[in-house]
């Protein structure tokens, strides 16, 4: 009726994720997904596992990233969502990596294949979960930050020095200015490398780029960039 209440508009109900299992990666779509985000396959079996879900009570399946909640972080090629608790790797190091999303904390490692990751890290899956993590970070004296070349990777960069006071925060965004995350960075250098290979007829560019990604000594002088610089003591 006129000049009645407006009627309370409310948001569509979400539908109920329910997690029917979790195995090692194998599905050839998970693998190859991984695999166009320019991840290394034993970093990606290192840290993800092969997720069956259920939305409606259809299964889907996708990578799953464990969170610290024993919930999982989930990304395929046509599906993004998870529960967003905040991931944390303690190597008991004075130095920690800090990531806004995980698939960029795959990139960094994938960038330093063979390398293994001696020194702390972070992956907040969202950067509303900094609060969380600051108790964590905040108990380094070094943390590198990762986060997005965007205004949300600037604040969250900003709100990071801010509540660590007492640790020196370097902004590791320069060193991979001009692309939207570690992930982009990374797959803009494969791209780069696999443009400058020779073409020949009996190796496909999907071929030399699968190549070029089981051995990244090619990137070497480009990992060397966003590395988080030696400190005495430290092992990176």
């Amino acid at each position: 009726a006129a000049g009645g209440p407006l009627p309370v508009l409310r948001p569509a109900a979400v539908p109920a994720l329910r997690i029917l299992s979790d195995a090692p990666l194998r599905h050839p779509a998970l693998v190859g997904y991984l695999s166009s985000r320019g991840i290394v396959p034993s970093v990606a079996a290192a840290f993800c596992r092969e997720v069956r879900y259920e939305v409606n009570g259809r299964a889907f399946f996708a990578v799953g990233f464990r969170n610290d909640a024993e919930g999982w972080e989930l990304r395929s090629e046509r599906f993004k969502g998870g529960s967003s608790p905040k991931h944390i790797i303690d190597n008991r190091s004075d130095t920690v990596i800090a990531f806004e999303g995980f698939m960029d904390f795959l990139a960094y490692l994938s960038l330093k294949h063979p390398e293994r990751l001696r020194i702390d890290a972070a992956v907040l899956n969202s950067v509303v979960n900094l609060p969380k993590a600051i108790p964590f970070l905040s108990r380094h004296p070094v943390i590198h930050a990762f986060f997005d070349n965007d205004e949300a990777g600037r604040k969250t960069t900003a709100d990071l020095i801010r509540l660590c006071p007492r640790s020196e925060v370097i902004d590791q965004r320069y060193f991979y200015s001009g692309h939207k995350d570690v992930n982009d960075y990374l797959i803009a250098r494969i791209k780069g490398h696999a443009e400058k290979l020779p073409a020949t007829k009996n190796i496909s560019e999907t071929k030399a780029v699968q190549a070029l990604r089981n051995n990244l000594q090619a990137l070497k002088a480009e990992t060397a960039e966003i590395e988080p610089p030696r400190r005495k003591g430290v092992k990176i």
